[in-house]
């Protein structure tokens, strides 16, 4: 075997070990993908346990973000920051579950199953909040949740 010989041989195992690389990454990539759309899916179920478990626990709590939703002319000062308080913590997680679809690593179907702070964002409270805070969402966020809820009211 001459060393020309040799040369081709380590070219064709350094090719090989080159594929079988890429390969191994190829497959590290997806099962990554897979575990980061799993995190997605638990972030979201998670956010959505917040605000049930906080209104679902506390009566007054209940209450002032029942009121809330009808407008802010049903809550005195304190009970206003409590409503501005509650309706963020939903639109806070619709907006990370929109950035995750966005990155691709949730599904729309899954984007869609936190479509309902859309209904919270069309009550009269709901409308005001948008109106003093919509600011504080990226302006993608932002059209989206303003044509979606036109949508809806069409």
């Amino acid at each position: 075997m001459t060393f020309e010989d040799l040369g081709n041989l380590g070219e064709i195992i350094a090719a090989v070990a080159t594929v079988a690389t890429l390969a191994y990454l190829g497959i590290q990539i997806r099962e990554n993908t897979r575990a980061l759309r799993v995190q997605s899916i638990r972030d979201q179920s998670t956010a959505a346990h917040g605000i049930t478990s906080i209104l679902g626990s506390n009566k007054q709590v209940a209450s002032v973000f029942q009121r809330g939703l009808g407008g802010s002319n049903n809550l005195d000062a304190e009970e206003q920051t409590q409503f501005v308080s509650l309706m963020s913590i939903p639109v806070i997680s619709f907006q990370a579950a929109f950035n995750e679809y966005k990155l691709g690593l949730t599904s729309k179907e899954m984007l869609d199953t936190n479509a309902s702070v859309l209904r919270l964002l069309q009550t009269p409270g709901g409308e005001q909040y948008w109106k003093d805070f919509a600011f504080t969402f990226t302006p993608e966020f932002r059209d989206y949740v303003d044509n979606a809820c036109q949508k809806l009211t069409n």
